[in-house]
């Protein structure tokens, strides 16, 4: 792609709600915050937490800071201590509201399937009284 103007001259903006829109964005400090939450409701220590998975207490702090983000294999052993969902502790979203999410998509794309299919049948309709 061909961008008529010098870098140095390109502006950045904010993007627009429009598009946005359905977009989720990681939040390191408000997954800090989820994470944070979900040792204080459990009664667990920042030490004790860091002890159980095998990282600093340091670490610990900076993670519930939002300062560092967790390694993958950090996040799973997390949803496990907590039994909680990955999408919730990374993005927030309730394990409910991401599964509507899903069973609306899916809706969507079997009405888009009966119409292909449909699409389908019609033009096999029309290719056999040709033939």
């Amino acid at each position: 792609m061909y961008w008529p103007y010098p870098a140095w001259e390109m502006k950045l903006r904010p993007l627009s709600a429009e598009e946005t829109e359905g977009v989720m964005y990681y939040d390191p400090a408000a997954t800090g915050e989820r994470i944070q939450n979900l040792r204080k409701d459990r009664e667990v220590t920042q030490e004790q937490l860091a002890i159980d998975l095998n990282i600093s207490d340091r670490y610990m702090r900076n993670l519930e800071k939002g300062e560092k983000v967790p390694s993958v294999d950090l996040f799973v052993e997390l949803r496990e201590r907590f039994g909680s969902s990955l999408d919730y502790i990374v993005l927030g979203v309730s394990a409910s509201q991401r599964e509507q999410e899903l069973q609306d998509q899916l809706q969507m794309l079997r009405k888009e399937l009966k119409e292909m299919q449909r699409r389908i049948l019609v033009m096999l309709e029309i290719l056999g009284e040709s033939a």
